[in-house]
């Protein structure tokens, strides 16, 4: 006797564990999001500039000036432009660029003990050295950035001129930042690994604290190098490279004080810390964590993706951007030997659904200024994000959105079950390029699916891909197994929505 069965697992992937632990679950996915619980394409990108910029671009910041100009800051492994409708090099005279420094050379004391010889400089280290970034803020219309590659803090005023150095400013900094009072915070200021400094109040030229002033500094309780500061609803958060610390205004005459939130949870680099509405976040080595008061760790059931996908030689290039529009943040890292990113997980954080794809992007700024988010490109281009079908992305290829699932247990126990019928429940727009649908079955977990679209002697069958046919509401097909999978693929041309597919099964016994 026939029946109708659901085929479409719950929202969301889950890729920790096996095939058959994770049965009936969603565990691949590319170029796809979750809106209210359903699969949809990402949108598609478009070159903001047509021109391709010198070095792999690393940090992407938008701004506007006070005419309303809009500005966009740009720090590639070579140079630093700023695009305000024309393109300018504003790479600052005697700017140090990531490209020119080897990594090579992390002191006398990096390592354990014993692992070489006494008075040797170290040129590897067992301490997760970050990644060259660039750091933008702004100080009203003037931006402010530097590289922790160079270290000297730099202005630009917006014209497309050279950045100039900041007068008075400490040198050999990590980081640079700005913070909500008016004060530009230099991060490992000066070279001392621990200590934080301050400009005085509404005069960033001004960097030695007096009596009538309120420039000053700090050295913080921490035992490893300040890497990154992130501003969040008034909070200013320090990381180091073995905790977080919270620095919080407290007038004159101290200016500003810390305290620890954890001497654990070190991100991986400056790059994979990101501030979004919900509280910052950033990728560790063994999980993602959240601040938004207190340390958490977030649940990511797709941690087994990056985990055992990612290059851990170059974890370090491993970057977070927020879509606000989406209401997600994506993390891309590189996997295999690539030292680009080129892959992702995202979080969806309002509904709590993750997926995963392949995507390649060095750097990300969210929408806000520039109507569309901003992606960064491995050859050198800025693209806008979500601004139009995917098939006219710059540089797509054959890349597709698509979806598949782990196995599925129709039958229970000892049984055999035939799938004859296949009832979609799409949506696309236009008449044609509808949704491909591909189910595999098996006897076994662990069989490998071969190409057969019927009944098969090896006990494992792959039927489609199938379309829908106009008007009929359904496909035809026969498949017999235990277990089945389905993976759905879409088309670039056109938005689509899946729902709940079912399928017509017929029990048949334990043979």
């Amino acid at each position: 006797m026939s029946q109708l069965v659901p085929l479409t697992p719950p929202p969301g992937l889950n890729t920790i564990g096996t095939l058959y632990s994770n049965k009936g679950a969603w565990v691949d996915s590319n170029l796809i999001r979750w809106v209210e619980g359903s699969v949809r394409p990402i949108g598609g990108w478009l070159k903001i500039i047509a021109t391709q910029l010198t070095g792999t671009i690393i940090a992407v910041y938008p701004y506007e000036l006070n005419n309303g100009g809009k500005c966009i800051a740009i720090g590639t492994t070579d140079k630093v432009y700023l695009y305000n409708g024309t393109l300018n090099d504003i790479t600052p005279s005697g700017f140090v660029p990531p490209s020119s420094q080897t990594g090579g050379g992390y002191g006398y004391g990096a390592g354990i003990y014993g692992d070489s010889t006494y008075g040797t400089q170290r040129t590897t280290t067992g301490l997760n050295i970050p990644i060259w970034q660039y750091f933008f803020d702004s100080w009203g219309q003037t931006l402010v950035f530097m590289c922790n590659a160079d270290g000297k803090i730099y202005t630009a005023d917006g014209t497309g001129s050279e950045g100039i150095v900041m007068s008075n400013a400490p040198t050999n900094n990590a980081a640079v930042f700005i913070t909500d009072e008016r004060f530009v915070v230099a991060i490992s200021a000066g070279g001392v690994y621990n200590r934080i400094a301050w400009c005085d109040r509404e005069n960033y030229t001004d960097w030695t604290a007096t009596t009538v002033n309120m420039a000053g500094g700090l050295n913080l309780n921490s035992g490893s190098p300040l890497i990154a500061a992130v501003k969040w609803r008034g909070q200013n958060i320090l990381f180091s490279m073995t905790g977080v610390h919270l620095m919080s205004f407290v007038g004159s005459p101290y200016v500003y004080g810390t305290s620890k939130i954890t001497d654990s949870a070190a991100p991986i680099s400056p790059r994979a810390i990101l501030a979004f509405p919900q509280g910052v976040t950033w990728v560790t080595e063994g999980g993602i964590m959240l601040y938004n008061g207190a340390v958490q760790s977030i649940p990511c059931p797709v941690w087994d993706t990056f985990r055992q996908a990612v290059n851990w030689e170059s974890i370090s290039s491993t970057f977070a951007g927020h879509n606000s529009y989406n209401n997600e943040v994506w993390w891309w890292f590189p996997t295999g030997s690539s030292v680009i990113p080129d892959t992702y997980i995202k979080w969806n954080y309002k509904e709590n659904l993750w997926d995963i794809g392949k995507l390649s992007r060095t750097a990300w700024a969210d929408s806000g200024v520039w109507k569309y988010p901003i992606g960064a490109t491995p050859d050198g281009y800025l693209v806008q994000h979500e601004c139009c079908q995917l098939s006219q992305s710059y540089n797509i290829g054959g890349a597709n959105p698509y979806i598949s699932t782990s196995l599925n247990d129709v039958a229970f126990g000892s049984n055999i079950i035939t799938i004859d019928r296949i009832i979609p429940d799409e949506l696309v727009n236009g008449n044609t390029g509808k949704l491909s649908y591909t189910i595999s079955g098996a006897m076994y977990p662990n069989q490998s699916d071969t190409s057969n679209g019927s009944e098969s002697s090896a006990y494992t069958i792959t039927g489609g891909p199938y379309s829908l046919s106009a008007g009929s509401g359904k496909i035809d097909c026969r498949l017999t197994a235990r277990h089945f999978k389905l993976r759905i693929d879409g088309p670039t041309d056109k938005d689509f929505v899946i729902g709940v597919l079912r399928a017509r099964v017929t029990l048949r016994g334990s043979r």
